[in-house]
């Protein structure tokens, strides 16, 4: 099994693009939807923008609650 924890830091030491989107949801909104709290952690640490919407309308948090 894939490490995502490990990819993402990853990713953030190489200053990746933590908000690009695969059809319109971000990384941080994939999290949300799983309740990766690790991965939630990591990419807030790192940034990621909480006010990125997707093609619902939705954010991460509305995702997540």
């Amino acid at each position: 099994m894939c490490n995502f924890t490990a990819i993402i830091h990853a990713l953030v030491s190489l200053k990746a693009d933590l908000n690009a989107t695969n059809k319109g949801v971000t990384a941080l909104m994939m999290a949300a939807k799983t309740n990766d709290f690790a991965m939630i952690s990591i990419l807030l640490s790192a940034r990621a923008n909480i006010e990125a919407v997707n093609s619902q309308g939705e954010t991460a948090l509305s995702i997540a609650s």
